[in-house]
Parts: C-alpha cells; sequence; structure tokens
C-alpha cells in the first residue's frame, strides 16, 4: 500500500514510524527539522492518476497563530520563529481545501482528513469535501485534555464518488 503524505510538515503524525518507506511525504514548507521526500504544493501534485491508496490530509488550521504560541510554557511544539502553517485569510484556506480535495481525488481513492476548529468549524470545512467528489464514510472527534472545542481534532475518512458506467 503506497500512501501519500500530502502535508507531512516534520511527520507529528507519524510518530517513530516517521520513515515509513511505503508513505511518501510531500510539503511545500523549505526549513523543516524532517524534509519531505518532494517540495511540491497539495493543490498540484506532480503525480500521475490513481497513484496512491490513501491520501493523510493534515493541512494548516490557522488564519492566525493561536494564542499560546508567544508563551514559551504554553507553546507545545517549542517552535521559534514565523508560525508553519498559516494561510492568512480563510478565503484562500477554503479555496486551497476546495482546490486540494479535487486533486486528492485524481490521485487516489481514498482521503483521510484531519482537523482542528482553531479557525473554521469543522461544518463548514466538510461542506468543501461533500459537494462532487468525495462520499465521507467514517468520521470521529478525538478529544484533548480540556473539552474546549479547540482542544482535540477531527478524523474524516472519505472515498470517491465512482461514475456508473
Amino acid at each position: 500500500m503506497v500512501v501519500l503524505d500530502a502535508t507531512a510538515g516534520n511527520r507529528h503524525l507519524w510518530g517513530k514510524n516517521s520513515e515509513n518507506i511505503n508513505t511518501v511525504f510531500v510539503d511545500k514548507e523549505y526549513g523543516l527539522k524532517i524534509p519531505p521526500n518532494l517540495f511540491a504544493d497539495f493543490t498540484m501534485l506532480p503525480f500521475r492518476s490513481n497513484i496512491f491508496e490513501c491520501v493523510i490530509f493534515d493541512p494548516p488550521h490557522y488564519t492566525s497563530p493561536p494564542p499560546w504560541f508567544d508563551d514559551p510554557k504554553e507553546n507545545r511544539m517549542g517552535r521559534q520563529g514565523p508560525f508553519y502553517g498559516i494561510k492568512w485569510r480563510k478565503n484562500k484556506l477554503i479555496k486551497s481545501l476546495h482546490l486540494a480535495q479535487e486533486e486528492f481525488a485524481r490521485v487516489s481513492d481514498r482521503l483521510c482528513f484531519r482537523w482542528f476548529e482553531f479557525s473554521i468549524t469543522i461544518w463548514k470545512i466538510l461542506s468543501i469535501f461533500t459537494i462532487e467528489n468525495w462520499k465521507e464514510i467514517y468520521r470521529t472527534r478525538i478529544k484533548g485534555p480540556s473539552n474546549h472545542k479547540s482542544d482535540g481534532c477531527w478524523w474524516v475518512t472519505f472515498i470517491r464518488k465512482r461514475e456508473r458506467t
């Protein structure tokens, strides 16, 4: 099974398995601690159609740095300098997510999508993925330590709708 991690970042999702040989790690950010296998934008992937079994997509969730980012006690990522993964306007973020879902439908039949509700609710984001190419087959919310809505994340799995012949 060959998997595409379309927004690999520093591969936090993969834990100790961050060098998985069955996964192609793609990102457009330079200067990451663990560089991707390929530098590319998830809205224009340089792959032929139907090449991956699954795409994992953990896009930027913020339209501005989170409040805890400037507080060293709260900065869970231990980052300094510019905050990675910001799409400065919600409109730009939504447009890039729409383009991405079309591109993912081209390269794979399955999409595993991760979303934190920091700036935009899951319901608005899901409306992008359900209009044309994707059928949702699974959704779950993994809660964090507190019950605040931004503490925890959503995982949603989609399969590509096939046209009947």
